[in-house]
């Protein structure tokens, strides 16, 4: 016997195996939800450097946008606009610590058409300059990249850093916002 059963965004399969487990059922949950999710967040990360509209993405994942809002924030803490600008911000460290193009270069890379825009962004979530940023230690990098992306899949359901459920230390009200 097979039964599906749809529970609030989770598909449950149960298969009655009557030959060879006694009886046994076995369930196996496929979040369909979760996968929807991880779709869009690998189509981000495919597209950091062009600026990407929630639309899109709801698309992507074939939600309507209020409903994809709601269920990306509560799977990852924050909304997917934060969230993709914050993978963006992470890919400008990664440059700026492993190549030599200049801000203005670097936010090129990633879509950014104003570098000053693209510094008050980075400023906004690292709250430090992509300059200033370049000339820390190592060390205190690391810190900086281990604060700002916290895996969504860590089972923490909205909460990213552990810290009042925020988006990896989202920008300040007011901060600039992806353009």
């Amino acid at each position: 016997m097979i039964r599906l059963e749809v529970e609030s965004e989770s598909i449950v399969l149960t298969l009655d195996e009557q030959a060879g487990n006694g009886g046994h059922d076995v369930a196996v949950q496929v979040d369909e939800t979760d996968r929807r999710i991880e779709q869009t967040i690998a189509y981000m990360r495919q597209h950091l450097d062009q600026p990407i509209k929630a639309a899109v993405l709801a698309a992507q994942a074939n939600l309507s946008l209020s409903h994809y809002f709601a269920l990306f924030k509560r799977r990852t803490g924050c909304a997917p606009i934060d969230f993709f600008t914050r993978l963006r911000m992470r890919r400008a460290c990664r440059l700026l610590e492993t190549t030599c193009l200049n801000v203005k270069q670097v936010a090129a890379v990633l879509g950014y058409d104003d570098q000053f825009y693209f510094s008050r962004v980075f400023k906004s979530v690292y709250q430090i300059s992509p300059s200033e940023y370049r000339t820390l230690p190592a060390e205190v990098k690391d810190q900086f990249r281990s604060r700002a992306l916290t895996s969504w899949r860590d089972g923490s359901r909205g909460v990213a850093n552990g810290e009042n459920g925020a988006c990896w230390g989202a920008p300040r009200a007011g901060a600039a916002r992806h353009k």
